[in-house]
């Protein structure tokens, strides 16, 4: 997420990403925790994470970085 001329300021950036950064980091959390025991898949707020869910939270996390997002 580029900031630009006209485009929203770094804190409207940071406030609309908040949310999603929050539960990319309780996902990544979760999953440190299951992976330790050995298990694949495992549920979060009643629903599943696996893999590609994880993936995801982690690329959240990127782009927060990248935008200068604190994480």
């Amino acid at each position: 997420m580029a900031l630009r001329p006209g485009g929203p300021t770094r804190a409207t950036v940071q406030r609309r990403a908040g949310p999603a950064v929050a539960q990319a980091r309780r996902l990544i959390k979760a999953y440190a925790d299951w992976q330790a025991s050995g298990v694949g898949a495992f549920e979060l707020d009643g629903k599943m994470v696996d893999a590609p869910v994880v993936k995801a939270a982690e690329q959240v996390l990127n782009k927060a970085r990248a935008a200068g997002v604190p994480v």
